[in-house]
């Protein structure tokens, strides 16, 4: 009985992960994605922005026009799920460039060879950022509720020093993520013009 009992643990030996015998799960690897966000500015074509001086329709923004106070990035799964949202009001940290167009650098683990959308806003009224803020992992996005309730409520009028900021907002923009060196430029546009009558 022995004898048959050793030669079943021969011929059956225990497999452990030390030994190689665990299942093969492949790792999930991520890269780092920078991305920049800054108002679309002067890169504009003069007739499709709404501006104040008809003399000089080719003049830039001024600086509290462009200025990014908040800012949020909305990472997309290709189902049209939430992968996850950063902002500085959730904390999440960016990088100032201080280039004429407000710009920040924004950095994003995401899985290597998977593609994402993103959707980038700014300076949004307190009940579009609730609504940014509350989605989470695998949330439907619906960014008709993100802007709808925008309206031409009194904005900065001169000064880098006052609010509230005019709020802006990104077409979508979709990105592969490569094993190294990812960027991607965000540039936002103002959901409201700007006239004087």
């Amino acid at each position: 009985m022995a004898t048959s009992l050793l030669l079943s643990l021969s011929l059956f030996p225990s497999c452990s992960e030390d030994d190689g015998g665990g299942s093969d799960i492949p790792e999930v690897k991520y890269a780092t994605l920078v991305i920049s966000l800054g108002s679309l500015d002067n890169a504009t074509p003069a007739y499709t922005r709404a501006v104040d001086d008809v003399t000089n329709p080719n003049k830039d923004d001024d600086e509290y026009e462009r200025y990014i106070k908040d800012w949020w990035l909305v990472v997309m799964h290709n189902d049209g799920t939430v992968a996850q949202v950063l902002s500085n009001t959730k904390g999440n940290q960016a990088t100032a460039t201080g280039d004429a167009q407000n710009t920040h650098q924004v950095e994003v683990e995401l899985q290597i060879d998977e593609s994402y959308d993103f959707y980038a806003f700014a300076n949004l009224p307190e009940a579009n950022a609730t609504y940014l803020n509350s989605l989470t992992q695998g949330s439907a996005f619906d960014i008709k509720q993100t802007v709808a309730t925008i309206n031409a409520q009194p904005y900065n009028t001169g000064s880098i020093n006052d609010g509230p900021y005019f709020p802006m907002s990104s077409y979508k923009y979709t990105k592969q993520i490569a094993p190294v060196e990812n960027t991607l430029e965000i540039p936002m546009i103002r959901l409201l013009g700007k006239v004087s009558v």
